[in-house]
């Protein structure tokens, strides 16, 4: 008798964990996961942010993950903070230019303005991580995914992808993957 009410009372707990306890677990690990990948998404941005304050006139094109981690008088560790380093994607990206093939973010320097970006399309991304990084800083009109010659914003994701609203650019760079999230300007 009192084996069968153990069993019994160990199969409600083991239901009640896995009904109530294991998928609260699993939210915060998402939204842990995704948070983690903002931080490393915006301490990749402000690193090009501050080459191109020193830079600005050269700043053209693609600059490698080495030139940013160049150790300078002024800068001892470089652009990144110490330790820093690109997250990697499980399987390789699609930017032919990036530092390396699994890279998961890169950049873009096109007649000033700055292109932060991410390899892999946004579907590809973690759970919530597109959610993380815009608000982190502020929800903006040049926060998105690109979609064509144009940026469709966090307040238009409501809208099926393949209606022509978003924020136009008429000289967006073509190294930028379809479907890649998008940060544009410093």
């Amino acid at each position: 008798m009192y084996p069968l009410a153990l069993v019994s009372l160990g199969a409600a707990l083991l239901a009640f964990w896995l009904a109530w306890v294991q998928p609260e677990d699993l939210r915060r690990f998402d939204e842990t996961h995704a948070a983690a990948h903002a931080a490393n998404f915006w301490t990749y941005r402000q690193a090009l942010v501050a080459y191109q304050n020193d830079n600005f006139s050269s700043a053209n094109g693609y600059i490698p993950d080495t030139t940013l981690s160049t150790p300078m008088v002024q800068r001892p560790t470089g652009y990144f903070p110490p330790g820093y380093a690109v997250m990697r994607s499980q399987t390789p990206t699609n930017c032919p230019h990036a530092s390396n093939r699994n890279d998961l973010w890169s950049n873009w320097f096109n007649g000033g303005r700055l292109y932060t970006f991410s390899c892999v399309a946004v579907a590809l991304l973690p759970s919530g991580t597109v959610a993380a990084i815009a608000n982190a800083h502020g929800r903006s009109l040049m926060i998105g995914i690109r979609q064509g010659d144009r940026i469709k914003t966090l307040y238009e994701l409501d809208i099926p992808p393949y209606t022509s609203t978003g924020t136009f650019f008429p000289d967006f760079p073509p190294q930028i993957p379809e479907g890649a999230f998008v940060v544009i300007g410093n």
